[in-house]
């Protein structure tokens, strides 16, 4: 659902999802908020189950008790809002940020199911999630121009062991790459990102 006035311009809950995802591409947190999250935000809060669909003018047409609204929060919150995304080939930390947040800095922590990202304010980053093998790690929003420390522990019969240990430093616009040839996880490990320098 994307809200312009209180009627709906999109009322499918699939299109606000890729809606969403352009939004992040553009960077729009503040149009993310306003036309897709909040509004649907206050209808789950007041409601929780919604009708299958809406009309342009706002009613609740189809069927009642319909899955996709609480669904798509769910998943917009982690896919565009805080940016957790685990693929085949790789991990993604990629959090959309209003315009005060960059100024500011970020701290968020998502914890939900075996995905558990902390994310501290451009500096400190540690996430334990379910992946295995060779993955590519891509971090954003992290301080510009800066040496980073990753470490990647893995607890063995709870004796935690470092198996990788590197310095990488962020791009100007704050974004980590590690190549998926120097990452090799089982499922659990730790990652941490530290600023150095």
């Amino acid at each position: 659902m994307i809200y312009d006035n209180d009627l709906k311009v999109v009322t499918m809950g699939r299109i606000a999802w890729a809606d969403a995802h352009a939004r992040k591409r553009l960077g729009r947190a503040q149009d993310f908020d306003t036309l897709i999250l909040d509004g649907l935000q206050q209808r789950l809060n007041t409601r929780t189950w919604l009708h299958e669909r809406f009309d342009k003018y706002g009613k609740e047409a189809r069927s009642p008790f319909y899955f996709e609204y609480p669904a798509l929060a769910t998943i917009i919150l982690r896919e565009v809002r805080y940016g957790v995304n685990i693929g085949l080939t790789s991990i993604e930390i990629d959090p959309l940020l209003s315009s005060s947040s960059n100024a500011t800095g970020l701290e968020f922590h998502y914890h939900i199911g075996n995905v558990h990202v902390d994310f501290f304010n451009w500096t400190h980053v540690k996430m334990q999630l379910p992946a295995f093998g060779h993955k590519a790690l891509i971090v954003t929003n992290l301080k510009p121009d800066s040496l980073f420390s990753t470490q990647v522990t893995r607890d063995d019969a709870n004796d935690h062991m470092s198996v990788v240990n590197m310095v990488t430093d962020t791009d100007s616009e704050g974004t980590l790459r590690i190549e998926a040839v120097h990452l090799d996880l089982l499922e659990y490990d730790i990652i941490t990102i530290t600023l150095v320098s």
